[in-house]
């Protein structure tokens, strides 16, 4: 990974879900994807300069999210992109009045 050949591929509405090959096509920079490997498990990341980066639960002082690379772990084999965000109007619960 890291070479200058590699495809990306820009997240949008019109996405098509399911696992992507790292071979075929890589996320671009900072689109929020979970991505798996072999002995690797399930992550929710992006990739920034090349490189696969794993979101912390912690913050930074600042309130920004920390994002760590993935260096001491197998390389990802597949990722895929996150759907997109419910219509919070579509999804509200009724509210019993009673």
């Amino acid at each position: 990974m890291g070479n200058e050949t590699e495809k990306l591929v820009p997240l949008g509405g019109d996405a098509l879900f399911g696992w992507i090959e790292c071979s075929e096509r890589l996320p671009a920079d900072f689109d929020c994807v979970v991505f798996t490997g072999r002995n690797l498990g399930c992550f929710t990341g992006s990739r920034y300069k090349g490189e696969w980066r794993v979101y912390t639960p912690l913050n930074a002082a600042d309130g920004r999210r920390i994002m760590i690379p993935v260096t001491d772990l197998p390389e990802p084999t597949h990722w895929m992109p996150l759907p997109s965000l419910p219509n919070a109007t579509e999804h509200t619960t009724p509210r019993n009045e009673d």
